[in-house]
């Protein structure tokens, strides 16, 4: 593990533990700092913005109110993530009664995003375009996973957790993506991966 991989534990650990014992201003500051990811994460499951935030708030205020209850995080980002797709399941259940976990059909949507500024110094508009039509012609767990692993830069283990399917399923996945898109796409390899970390974001 490298040294920077281990102090954020070690962040993580300090502030969750702060948070269970009631610390207002670590409850804060999860919440300024993985709102962001949290609402990109969600619209791309939903495409509800309205949805997306009230889920969000539920998880924040079930965090509060339970927060002597729950057990330890070793990273903060994957416990979130996985805690409001699972609130997102249940809620599309009420109302769609779509079964726990998310159907094959449910939503992920990847939209691009004009403040990637590396790309536009790279690539025409068009050329842009036609990556992003690539990455939404993969099926929706692929961009799940592959959004996971390369804009969350979550484990294997974690993406395979929060979408309930085992480890090499997610491998299988990203795999299967990075060789359509690498076969498609036509730009170097490194431009490649630059350019699925910046378009998903």
């Amino acid at each position: 593990m490298n040294l920077d991989k281990e102090k954020d534990l070690i962040e993580d650990f300090n502030l969750w533990n702060n948070f269970k014992e009631g610390d207002e201003k670590s409850f804060s500051r999860i919440f300024r700092l993985y709102y962001s990811f949290l609402y990109n994460y969600g619209i791309k499951l939903t495409n509800d913005p309205d949805l997306t935030k009230d889920c969000i708030q539920e998880l924040f205020i079930s965090l509060w109110k339970n927060k002597g209850n729950l057990g330890n995080a070793p990273s903060i980002k994957f416990y979130l993530l996985k805690s409001l797709r699972r609130k997102i399941a249940r809620r599309k259940s009420e109302k769609n009664r779509f079964s726990y976990p998310l159907s094959e059909d449910y939503e992920f949507e990847i939209v691009f995003s004009i403040e990637n500024v590396i790309i536009s110094r790279q690539l025409e508009k068009e050329q842009q375009e036609y990556f992003l039509n690539l990455l939404n012609r993969l099926s929706k767990r692929q961009k799940e996973a592959v959004y996971l692993k390369f804009y969350q830069n979550l484990t294997y283990d974690e993406i395979g957790e929060i979408m309930n399917v085992n480890y090499q399923s997610i491998r299988n996945y990203i795999h299967q993506a990075i060789t359509i898109l690498r076969k498609e796409a036509k730009v170097p390899e490194k431009l490649l991966y630059l350019l699925i970390c910046l378009e998903i974001g």
